[in-house]
């Protein structure tokens, strides 16, 4: 309770600033699953002629309940949200390629029922470890639900094996899933 005030005092004292009075906020989206739940191996997928065996999504993070702070709904406006993301992905066997959605819903609603916020493909190489970024913003579904200070996030993978060759196994992970969040106060 004590540190939530003083988060509150803070964010007061930055709101009445000088200048534009903007309150930029970092929030590490992902410190809200636990490191478990955070990646999953997958495969061995069998070669599929002739397009490769395709799997629908499946939640790498599913239906995760995202609750931010409390004390700022009367006080601050949120403008502008950027969301960013770092995926890692990595095959130990095989080709193939994934698609990986994010998706964000109010509290009462289930995530994956909303479209993606954002969708991004990926390649499998035999052997290599890669991470992709992904960031987005923009969106002002996001910016309202960011307003209600509660929200439930999931994200999801579909895999596509090989179409021919050695059977595709290896792992996705999310690395890092940061939102920036800029509020401004509100009129008094």
């Amino acid at each position: 309770m004590k540190t939530r005030a003083i988060l509150l005092l803070l964010a007061l004292a930055m709101l009445a600033g000088c200048g534009e009075r903007r309150l930029v906020l970092n929030i590490d989206v992902l410190s809200y699953v636990a490191p478990a739940d955070r990646g999953q191996p997958f495969g061995p997928i069998p070669a599929l002629p002739p397009d490769g065996a395709y799997f629908p999504e499946s939640p790498l993070v599913n239906d995760q309940e995202v609750v931010l702070l409390e004390g700022l709904t009367g006080l601050a406006t949120v403008q502008a949200v950027t969301i960013s993301a770092n995926i890692f992905h990595q095959s130990t066997s095989g080709t193939g390629s994934d698609t990986l959605r994010l998706y964000l819903s109010p509290d009462d609603v289930p995530a994956q029922t909303t479209p993606p916020v954002f969708e991004r493909a990926f390649i499998f190489t035999p052997g290599v470890a890669e991470s992709t970024q992904v960031e987005v913003g923009g969106d002002a579904r996001v910016v309202d639900l960011f307003n209600s200070r509660r929200f439930r996030f999931s994200v999801t993978t579909s895999l596509r094996g090989p179409a021919s060759g050695p059977a595709l196994s290896g792992l996705v992970s999310i690395h890092a899933l940061h939102c920036v969040v800029v509020s401004s106060r509100k009129p008094l």
